[in-house]
This record gives structure tokens, sequence and C-alpha cells, in this order.
């Protein structure tokens, strides 16, 4: 974490030393008009805060405000503080009406101010509706220990007009930050205890944020139901004037700014950045040069925004001095056309850099190539979306910033999944990556990628001919790694058509925190916890490409693993309680959402809760009627299907008697189907018996079983034993996709596309098994690594070519 605060003040202070964002003017003219904004109306809002004892006596405490659009530490505003008592410091300030400022503490040393654990404030929030005073504590300056007691903050936060559960809020005190659940309820532990502002928000300003003073006592739960007002909606459209001389052609203009909808994801990436440009919306381009951008818009909510060619940092519009800018506009009530012009992409009068990236002919044709940048040893900036320009190639024109004073890194990768699908060349989160020097002249680099990480040369593999027909009344489809599926989705939808994938099981994933004294199951959006909006728009986009979208949320340790998670827990009765009551949470988030977005499918049991089945060890004496009781309130959120997951293992269970009340069931297959040197006839025949030994008890129940087969890529995964490079059998969840053991151990794809043939052939045969869901399939990005996904690997197209038939 030091490490990490030193590089990104180094960062920021090169910045505010004036290498970059200062510029020196670029002599761009405009040949249309840009007309001057109206000045907003404002309100004055003091500042408070209290400073910890330790604070050294010859430090100025400074207030930042944050430009979450640039960088929260790209571009900071600062204002010195004026002590009005010991350890009191005030400043007042103006901002726009409804303004949400984005700001934190730091001292003149530059230390910036921690919460109660060690990390740093990323940043508070105010929401300033009206002449207001904001008073604060800071816990502790980074680099000291906290010393103070900390308490949580509850509530409930409701719809003002409708009084219904507002879910997907963000809520934040203290420097820290939650988001409403399925239920509207919200939960902040560790909040140091004094006076804190609380405030809460909607990502898209949907609603009038609120905010409020809360009271936290030591170790104490301090109350705050909320109730927030919905904001109706108006359309405000963007005409945008570009300089022609200086936007490339087939360049993408984007628009991004402080809202979800506008690239902000509100949670810090690489050198504090929030934008991640691919969420942004494209403009879109007229025929007399000009662009356009329809948004729906909140009324009364602040919009800061800017135009770019790339990030709110690289390739962002400049004004005649080159320093960055930002818009702003409240928005009004009615429909509008808002005029806006850039005057320049440039900073300087140093000329743009122009990559042409050639990639190998293999290279996914549904993918896109992204292109990153390292302005500082050990930083690489969110990837950028480059312009496809003609079969295999691709190109992208950097304009600002331009003012380094050394080399800048910079490396390829698909589908923006820098560090993990790179460039062969410069693969990895520890790259150095390729380099380019600034230069007065304008430059055009041509690479050529020779290859990416995790996508080797299959052509030796086998992959069997489309054998018999596959039965048709056997559904077909996939069920997603928990992975986060970012936006756009379009790639993965196009490479799910082609597999002719009708069924799609989405798998929100969230986290086993702590397991004592009580379990906490945990939405954790900074990490890989989608959120609910994404969710929606993946249900829908899916929809949108004649799939049937499914939700199968799941769970996964914070640390260490599941099956430690589960065997060092208490798991007394009231360890049961509070489990449920966390496991209840998860479920009524998905189900509301599933109900709300007509998903025909939830499962509310994956294979990570398997020990809280009845028949496993220590487990309550009314675990079945605590089942029950759990599918009885779901369905009161949710009228469609309910689905368990099961692994099938040498000790599949006996069947629970509440699965009386569950209407379907999916099977995750990984058991052995040869034992090496067996015929695809003998391997369907092993595979047909596995099933009817142990699915003869789940059968007699007479519902839907599909298979979800869970094969790695790995020699020994066909016999049920996917080895290391020692010969030791590795664990599935040990390989999931993605940066780990999964990129590092060789493939064998024969021995994956051969346990699918047999289970698929013998489950073929059996019209019992209803459908076939390939399981771990890794959304967003096709690798052909060691793990169980069948994206881009031999095994799809096999599958492809039965289903195709």
């Amino acid at each position: 974490m030091r490490f990490r605060y030193l590089l990104i003040r180094s960062v920021a202070a090169a910045l505010l030393a004036g290498v970059i964002l200062a510029g020196c003017g670029t002599g761009s003219s405009n040949p249309y008009p840009i007309p001057t904004p109206l000045p907003l109306p404002t309100f004055n809002i003091t500042f408070l805060v209290h400073t910890p004892g330790d604070t050294p006596s010859g430090d100025t405490v400074i207030l930042d405000i944050l430009d979450e659009v640039t960088g929260l530490t790209l571009n900071p505003t600062s204002y010195e503080m004026k002590q009005v008592d010991t350890g009191l410091w005030q400043v007042a300030l103006d901002f726009p009406r409804n303004a949400l400022v984005n700001y934190r503490y730091s001292l003149s040393s530059g230390e910036i101010e921690a919460a109660s654990g060690p990390a740093m404030v990323d940043y508070r929030t105010y929401y300033a509706s009206g002449n207001n005073q904001v008073e604060d504590s800071v816990a502790h300056w980074l680099g000291t220990d906290f010393h103070g007691t900390t308490g949580r903050i509850r509530g409930l936060v409701r719809d003002g007009v409708t009084g219904l559960a507002v879910p997907g809020l963000l809520v934040g005190a203290g420097g820290m930050r939650t988001q409403t659940n399925a239920d509207g309820s919200y939960l902040l532990t560790g909040v140091p205890t004094g006076k804190q502002t609380l405030v809460a928000f909607d990502l898209d300003g949907d609603y009038r944020p609120f905010v409020q003073e809360a009271i936290v006592a030591d170790g104490q739960d301090t109350p705050a139901n909320l109730l927030l007002s919905p904001a109706p909606h108006v359309t405000i459209s963007f005409h945008l004037y570009v300089p022609q001389s200086e936007t490339p052609p087939g360049a993408q203009i984007r628009m991004v700014g402080n809202l979800l909808s506008l690239g902000n994801t509100f949670q810090p990436g690489a050198a504090s950045t929030m934008v991640e440009p691919a969420r942004a919306p494209l403009m879109t381009a007229l025929g007399d040069g000009t662009y356009v951008a329809s948004l729906s818009l909140p009324v009364g909510t602040y919009v800061r925004y800017k135009f770019t060619l790339g990030d709110g940092f690289w390739n962002a519009e400049r004004d005649s001095q080159g320093r960055l800018l930002l818009h702003d506009l409240i928005v009004p009530e009615h429909d509008t056309i808002i005029e806006n012009g850039v005057r320049t992409w440039r900073s300087s009068k140093q000329g743009p850099v122009t990559f042409n990236a050639v990639i190998p002919p293999g290279s996914p044709s549904s993918e896109k190539v992204y292109i990153q940048f390292s302005p500082f040893q050990g930083i690489w900036m969110r990837p950028i979306p480059m312009w496809m320009i003609g079969p295999q190639q691709w190109t992208y024109t950097l304009e600002s910033p331009l003012e380094w004073p050394g080399p800048v890194a910079y490396r390829y990768c698909r589908n923006g999944m820098c560090g993990l699908a790179d460039d062969l060349a410069t693969a990895g989160n520890q790259a150095t990556g390729r380099q380019f020097q600034v230069s007065n002249s304008p430059q055009t680099i041509v690479d050529t990628v020779l290859g990416w990480t995790a996508w080797p040369d299959i052509s030796s593999a086998v992959v069997p001919a489309p054998s018999a027909a596959i039965r048709s009344s056997l559904r077909f489809g996939v069920m997603f790694s928990p992975a986060g599926w970012s936006p756009p989705y379009d790639s993965t939808l196009a490479d799910l058509a082609g597999l002719r994938a009708g069924t799609i099981f989405l798998s929100p994933q969230w986290y086993l925190g702590a397991n004592a004294p009580v379990p906490e199951i945990r939405y954790l959006p900074e990490l890989e916890s989608p959120l609910r909006s994404d969710i929606v728009y993946q249900l829908a986009s899916l929809r949108a490409a004649g799939m049937q979208p499914a939700l199968a949320p799941t769970v996964s340790a914070l640390s260490g693993t599941t099956s430690d998670w589960w065997d060092t827990a208490p798991r007394d009765d009231a360890w049961w309680d509070a489990f449920f009551n966390a496991y209840s949470n998860l479920l009524y988030t998905y189900a509301d959402i599933a109900q709300q977005s007509g998903v025909e499918e939830l499962v509310i049991a994956r294979s990570e809760v398997f020990p809280a089945l009845p028949g496993n060890p220590q487990t309550p004496a009314d675990i079945e009627t605590r089942w029950r009781v759990l599918i009885r309130n779901v369905r009161l959120h949710y009228a469609g299907k309910l689905a368990v997951e099961l692994p099938l293992t040498d000790a599949f269970p006996s069947i629970p008697q509440f699965f009386d009340e569950v209407d379907e069931f999916i099977v995750r297959v990984s058991g052995p189907v040869t034992s090496g040197t067996n015929s695809p006839d003998e391997m369907k025949t092993a595979a047909g018996a596995l099933l009817d030994d142990k699915l003869a008890d789940l059968r007699a129940l007479g519902k839907p079983i599909f298979l979800a087969p869970a094969y790695a890529s790995l020699n020994g995964a066909d016999a049920g034993c996917p080895r290391d490079s020692l010969g030791s059998c590795l664990p599935l969840q040990s390989i999931f996709p993605g940066p780990g053991l999964a990129l590092t151990l060789t493939p064998d794809f024969d021995a994956q596309t051969r346990a699918y043939q047999a289970l698929l052939l013998a489950a073929s045969e059996r019209d019992w098994i209803s459908g076939f869901f390939p399981w771990g399939y890794y959304a967003p990005v096709a690798l052909r690594d060691a793990s169980p996904s069948i994206h881009g690997k031999p095994v799809e197209i096999y599958l492809a070519g039965m289903f195709n038939r």
C-alpha cells in the first residue's frame, strides 16, 4: 500500500508541477463559434475537519477537491485550510448547486488521510444542497497508526414516493462506502467514532442525493434510515464541433463524465482514475464533420463532462492553453440541445504519436484491441480502445499529454484485458512494455504483434468431427465463471451466437469474508461483484441477442479457499442464523433482479455452499426447515424456476427432503470418463455409467437435470485428475481462468475435448438429461489456457459443430 501511495503521489507531484497539465499553448484556432457557458448558481460550503493528535505541528491541512472524471490524483484543486482551534481546521468554498463534491484531506508535507484501516481514503463525498457546513474527522494520516475507536452505521433506503426499497445506491461516510442491498439495507463497518457526514446517492442521478449527520459510538450501531426522491428524466442532446485537422480519420469520440452512464465506475483504478472509456457513450459522426449524442439525464443533476479521443486523461479535450478542462451543467427541466466545441486535443506543440498494430491472422475476429500506457514505472493506466482500420490492423493516435520527461511505455492487449490477454512481447502486470519518446514532429510507430498470451496455435489439436446428431430436446448453453464482465459486450455475444448457446447463466459473485464469530457474505464492487445496473444490462443484451439469460449467483472466499472457510467456521446455531440471514440477502438481491428482468431461472445454491446442505457435518438439526423457509421467501420475490447446483463427487449426498420444492437441478461434472487410453465409444460408455450410478436418486425426483461439465484443459482432466507440471492433481478452483495458475501450466486441449465429447454423447442418449451447460465460461476474453473455460478452445469448435447441425 505504501509503495502504491508513493507512486500515485509521484504522478500527482509531476502533474501539479506543470509537467503535463499546464501545457504550453497549441496555437489552435477554430472555424466555429464556441459558446461561453453561463455561470451556474452556487452554494457556499464550510469544511471543518478535526485532525488526530499526532498531526505534525508544522504541517498545514489541505482540502483537495478531486476530479473524478480526469482522475482523483491527476487534476485536484487544493486549498490551504485555516487552523481555528487545536486540531480544528476550516475553509469555505463555493460549489455549483446540486454538485456531488468529491474531496479528501492531506497535509502540506504530502501525507494523505486514511480511514480506520491502513488504506488511504480514496474520496469522501458531500452534496451541495444549500449554504451548509460539513464537519469531518481524520482518523489518521497514511503511514501512522490509528488509535481511535469505531462503530457501525446501518439503515434502510427507500423511495420517498413509493416507499419501496432502493437497491444499488452508494452510501458513504468517513471516507468509506458501500452499496444498498436488494431490500434497501446497507451497513458501514469500521467507521471512526464521532460526528460523520453520511451521503447516499444514485450512480446515475436517478434519485436526488441525501446528506445528513451521523453520530457514531464505540462498538455501536448508528441507525440512519433514508428517504430519497426520484428524479424525472429529460433528453439532452450534445452537438459537438471538433478541430478537423487534429481529429484522425476514423477516430472514436466519447463523452465521459461523473455519472455511471458516462463511464464513471466510482472505483479508483490505476493512478486513481475512475473512468472506464469503453463504458462511455460514443458520439455519432454527422455528414458535416460534427458529432452528436443524445442522453437521458435526471432533472436537477449536476453533470461534469468532457469529450475525448481516449478517456478522462489521455487524449481528453484541452483549452486554448493546452490545459485539461471540464464542462458542467445542471440538467434543466425540459429537453435541450447543448452546443459544444473542442478547441484542441493537444496540450503542447509536440507532435502526435500514431500507433499502428498489426496483429496475428489467428486473432479472434470478434474482439477489439486496446492500447495501455505506463507514463511512470510500475503504473499501467486503464486500457483504451484502438480503432480498427482493416483486417488485423488497429490504430490509435495519441495527441496528449506528451510533455513527459522520458520515454513512455505502452502495450497492446485483447478486449481490454491487459495483464492477461497481452501481446506476448509485453505480457504480465510486471511488464516494462514497448517504449516511445516524444518529439516535436509527428511520429508513426508500426508494431507487429507476433502472438498473444494464452492464445497458442491449436492447428495440432484434435477436434472430433461432428458425429451422431444431438437430441433436439437437449438444451444447450453455458455457465459463466464469476469473472467481471464489463461493457462492451458485443464480442462475447458474437462468440456465444456462433456457439449456438441458447441459455446463458450469469454468475455474479459475492465474497465470504470473516467466518467467525459470525460469517460475512460481502458485496464488493471494488473486486468483481458486478454493479446491479451492469447485471440488468447484461441480461437485456443477452435477450436482445436471442439468448435466454439465467442467474446463478455464487460466493468465493475473500482469502484462502472456500473449503478452508467452511472447515474453520464454528458453525454453531448462532453462526447458522447469521449465515442464512446474509445468504438470504444475496439471494433476494438477484431474485428481485430476475423478477424485474423477466429471467426464467435462478440458481439458489451453487457448489460453493454445498456444506450448508442437509447431510453434511456440523449442520443444525433444523437445516431442512431453514432451506424450506429460504425457498419460500425467495418465491415471494421471484416467480420463475428455482435450481440447485450440485458437484458430482464420489461422496454424492443423499437427496435432501427440501429438494421437493426445487424445480431443476444442475450437476457439475468433473469426474473420470477415461483411464487414459479408452476409445471415444468406451469413454461415452464410462460417462454414461457415471451418470447412471451417481444420479439415480436425483433422477427419481422426476425433475429436469442439467449437466454442467467442468473439465480443465489439462492432462488428466478427462480422468478426473487435472495435473500440474509435477503430476499432482489440482482442485478445480485453483485453475479458474484469469491471472494465476491457469496461465502458467501447459494446456492439454485434447483431454478437455475428449471429456466433453463423452459426456455430450452420453447425455444425448438419456432423455432424463434435460440440458448441457459447460461450466466456467470466461466471458471477458477468449483464452487458450489450462482453465475449464471453453471460450476460444478446440472444444468450443467441437460443440459449435455439434449444435449447429
